[in-house]
């Protein structure tokens, strides 16, 4: 065996791997090595990968404008500026919104119209929302709202619209962390916007687009919507057809054959397509058109092998089996 590698990850939750190699093949006879040629561990004692920090909430912003000039409302809010990480303390049961008497314009108070006395009366506290994580620690939130407001000087309500409360705090499970969205490759460009002439000329656009191969989890990078397609300039191809057709097969020659024909590897030989103008060697495959919306015409690289198999020189000579087995 090997040594062990280095640990995967620096922190959180990581393995490492040792290996082991073959001390003899086995010839065309013999049985291929049986065993385990890898081993994987994982790491231990490894530091977390996120600091212990708490939860912190804004400054309180700016009083709205008062609902009326009469025993009227207003509010404020407050967001949470750092959420809690690392098992920090969560910003629980704080108020995120507050709500106060008031009067749109000073000493309007006196001018009002006498109320009947009442006082201000609240909703009952909606159900929990849902947690923002799955795990590591989230929060989640519940509301409640004004169902009468004060009037007479009447008392003014009491106490936040919405608060917060620390969820899923149980740790993750190794292995979940977070995943950004991922761009799928792009497409082939499509074809060009001018228009094709027996000469060739003609300039325009051509675009060619991608798809999102993997969706971020609760906590990764979204991709950028902006970036799924690609427009750049391009001149129209000839009018002229153009066809695939098969090149000639190439030598086969002696390929890895060796003298005594115990090798199982075959002589090779191999053909093209290629861009013609008519029928070719290897008979006409397919039609093909300007390469992406108007550059040169293209086949693709498309290549053929074929293969024969080695014959054995030494006619009746009796295999001695070779097994292979992995070094120590």
């Amino acid at each position: 065996w090997g040594n062990w590698t280095a640990c995967s990850a620096t922190c959180g939750v990581g393995y490492r791997s040792r290996h082991r190699s073959l001390a003899r093949e086995a010839n065309y006879c013999g049985r291929p090595a049986a065993g385990i040629a890898a081993r994987y561990e994982a790491c231990h004692d490894l530091p977390a990968c996120q600091e212990v920090r708490d939860c912190r909430l804004s400054e309180w912003g700016e009083w709205s404008y008062c609902s009326s000039s009469c025993f009227g409302l207003r509010e404020r809010y407050r967001v949470v500026a750092r959420p809690a990480a690392g098992g920090g303390a969560p910003c629980a049961d704080d108020a995120l919104k507050e709500v106060g008497p008031c009067n749109a314009v000073a000493g309007a108070a006196a001018a009002c119209e006498p109320a009947p006395l009442e006082d201000c009366e609240l909703s009952h506290w909606s159900s929990w929302g849902d947690c923002s994580s799955s795990c590591g620690g989230g929060q989640q939130e519940r509301t409640r709202k004004v169902v009468k407001e004060p009037s007479g000087g009447g008392r003014p309500c009491e106490g936040g619209l919405l608060v917060t409360a620390a969820c899923a705090t149980q740790p993750c499970e190794p292995g979940e962390v977070c995943e950004d969205c991922l761009w799928a490759a792009w497409s082939d460009w499509g074809d060009c916007s001018a228009k094709a002439d027996s000469s060739g000329g003609g300039g325009g656009q051509r675009w060619r687009h991608r798809a999102i191969r993997q969706m971020p989890n609760f906590c990764g990078q979204a991709c950028d919507v902006r970036a799924v397609s690609e427009v750049s300039n391009c001149t129209a191809a000839s009018a002229e057809p153009k066809f695939c057709t098969w090149s000639s097969w190439s030598d086969a020659g002696d390929g890895s054959c060796d003298a005594g024909g115990d090798r199982r590897e075959g002589r090779i030989r191999r053909r093209t397509l290629e861009v013609t103008g008519g029928l070719g060697a290897g008979g006409l495959l397919l039609a093909t058109a300007a390469g992406g919306g108007g550059g040169a015409p293209s086949c693709g690289g498309v290549t053929q092998h074929g293969a024969a198999r080695c014959s054995k020189l030494k006619v009746g000579k009796p295999c001695e089996p070779v097994h292979a087995e992995f070094a120590a």
